[in-house]
This record gives C-alpha cells, structure tokens and sequence, in this order.
C-alpha cells in the first residue's frame, strides 16, 4: 500500500473517525420558514440501530401487505403485545445474531473499556460479526496498521455472512437491509483509515464502492468522497458526482464548489459568490479552516444546518483538500477578511492582513494555523 505524505500539522486529530450517516434531503423548499427548521441529522446512527434492532428482528417474521398492517404491527408493538415472541426469536436466533445483539448493547455502553469486552465476547460466538472488529479498530487499536487488519476482517466476515444469507437484495439499497449495515461500516471504517493515512486513492476506492453498494448513500460518504477526489485533482470525476447528488446543498457540497471556481477562476467575482454562499450558510466554518488545532477529540453525533458542529465536519471532511491547494485555502481567508472589512472599513489592522494575503496568495505561501480574527463579538 502506498501513502502519500502529508504535512505534520495537518494531521487529522486523534481518535477522531467520520460516522456520518445521512440521508438524502430535499434542500429545494421554496417555503423560507421552513428552510430555516432544518432537522438534526445524526451523524451517528449505530445508537439508532440498536435501539430498533427488536423490531426489526420481529418485522422480519411478518408479512405486510399495506401501510395499515404496518401501523397495525407499531400499534402492537407500542402495547408490548409481542413481548412472548420476542423471547422466542432470540432464543432460536443464529449465533451470528446472537454476537450482534451484544454489539447493540456495546453501542449503548458509556464505558469504553464494557465496549471493547462486549466486542471480543461477541467474537467468542460468532467470528462473522464485522461490527465487533468495527468496535476493536475504533476503541482499542493503536496504530493505522492494526486498524486495518480489523477493519478487514470485519469486511471479511460481513462478505462471507452475506453468502450465507443468500438474501436478494434491491440493487444499490444494501443500507435497506439491516443486517447488512455492520458490513457497510466496515467498509466506511477502512476507506476513512486510508484517508487518515494519507491513502486518498485508497479510500476513494472504497466510497465509489460503496455509492454502488448503497446508492441513496445514508452514510454520507459522498461528502468525504468529494474532497478526496479534489484534493487528487480529479475534479472532473467531482463535478459528476456533484451532478448525481444534485438536490445537496449541503455545506460539503457548497465548499466543494467554492474550491472548484476557486482553481478554475482564482481570485474573481464569480469565485466570490461562491465564497458568500458558504460563509452565508455558516459563518462558523471560518473557526475550523482557520485552526485546526480546536478540533474536538470525537466528531459530533449530530448536527443542525448552520450550526458550529456542521462546520467541524465540514472542514475535518475537506483537510486534504487544503494540503493540495494551500492557495485556495488563502484565499478563502482572504475573501472572509475583505467581507469584514465591509462591516469595518476603517479597521486597519484587517487591511493590513489583506494585504498579507494577498501576498501569500500571490505566492502560494500557506497560513499559520491559528487566527482568532474570525471571531465576532457575538462568539464571546
């Protein structure tokens, strides 16, 4: 496996792993009230999923005709009225579902070190059960080498699981099938250890895999797959997949764009309108290109549009894109300061640091890491 090498201080935080998982949504709402009631997206659904894993294992034993035998099932449900047969599935359930229910209960497990018990007594029962080698890479390996193995493993056991199930399932709606979810984050898992080593090929492998395994992509690997592509300089190949995701307008997606009419125009009108449409969306965003270093430990678990924890993935999913293109990462501070300069003509220290920028731009110098003159005075 070949790396590229990055530079030191772009190094990704430690311990933090991308768990996005999002659906698709409609942006294009015409109504302006109800664009700003955008829902919390959970980035992280492995919580979800142990917490539904019940009532899938009992839809599984049903068969719904319509929408109402649906209702009425939740109906049911709701009342405890499938209490005796829940206890009878799980009695007779194969091991390989007996070590994923204790990877449920590991995913709602505060404690680090029950979780990483419950994953090893998982594998005790089943050697098929990829979320336990999930749970291993993310809680308890060390280095990007043994993350790897496990990861591995885990796609290992989740190709060799789906043989055995013999399950036909709908072209590219893999992420429908909910035993095929552990399998899915295997793959997530190892295709963001290749990017956090610096293997962008690698990983961009792995994400157009998995679109084709999972095309609605609930996992949100798109928005990673499309820095990754950037910050390769296949931005041909990112255009494209911009175009299949048309109705995004994710953060991602507009700072993706902003980048692309920023390497194809440089410093021009068209690629400032670029610019407002992110700085627009969330001014918070200027915090996390500009000092990596106030990166949390964890990625957040969910987030609002426009609040300060969809900027922290953003600028985490777009970092290797600003070790390719240091100019572009200039030049949208330098966009942001003259935007300022709007509000305080008379500041003279932000002219003097356009001025500055102007020169690193020009020369394609880079910025120091830490700037605080983003901040407003209603971030005190």
């Amino acid at each position: 496996m070949k790396k590229k090498k990055g530079k030191a201080k772009y190094r990704t935080p430690s311990k933090i792993f991308q768990k996005r998982e999002t659906n698709i949504i409609d942006y294009k709402n015409e109504n302006v009230e109800d664009e700003k009631k955008q829902p919390k997206i959970v980035t992280d659904k492995r919580k979800i999923d142990a917490a539904f894993a019940d009532v899938y294992a009992l839809m599984d034993m049903q068969d719904f005709k319509t929408q109402e035998d649906l209702a009425e099932f939740f109906e049911k449900y709701n009342r405890g009225e499938f209490a005796d047969e829940l206890k009878s599935i799980k009695r007779n359930q194969s091991p390989e579902k007996k070590a994923q229910n204790l990877i449920y209960k590991a995913f709602e497990s505060e404690s680090k070190s029950k979780r990483i018990k419950l994953a090893k007594q998982a594998l005790k029962i089943s050697d098929l059960c990829s979320d336990a080698y999930n749970l291993l890479a993310e809680e308890e390996a060390k280095t990007y080498e043994e993350k790897i193995n496990l990861y591995n493993k885990g796609i290992e056991a989740g190709e060799k699981l789906t043989k055995i199930r013999n399950k036909n399932l709908p072209e590219g709606q893999m992420w429908s099938d909910f035993d095929s979810r552990p399998y899915l984050r295997s793959l997530n898992g190892l295709a963001m250890t290749y990017r956090d080593a610096n293997y962008i090929e690698g990983s961009v492998d792995i994400h157009y895999k998995m679109l084709k395994l999972n095309n609605p992509d609930n996992q949100g690997v798109r928005y990673v797959l499309l820095f990754s592509l950037i910050a390769l300089k296949r931005i041909d190949e990112t255009k494209k997949l911009i175009s299949e995701y048309y109705k995004d307008d994710s953060l991602e997606f507009l700072l993706a764009e902003f980048i692309i009419k920023a390497i194809e125009n440089g410093y021009s009108d068209k690629t400032r309108r670029y610019f407002k449409r992110v700085f627009e969306r969330n001014f918070f965003i200027l915090k996390y290109l500009f000092a990596y270093n106030d990166f949390p430990k964890e990625l957040p678990e969910s987030y609002e549009q426009g609040d300060e924890n969809e900027a922290i993935l953003t600028a985490y999913n777009a970092l290797p894109v600003f070790i390719t293109y240091p100019k572009i990462h200039t030049l949208f501070f330098r966009y942001a300061m003259e935007e300022y300069l709007k509000i305080k003509p008379e500041d003279e220290k932000i002219k003097s640091l356009i001025n500055d920028l102007k020169k690193l731009h020009e020369e394609g110098e880079e910025l120091p890491l830490k700037m605080d003159l983003y901040r407003s005075e209603d971030s005190e």
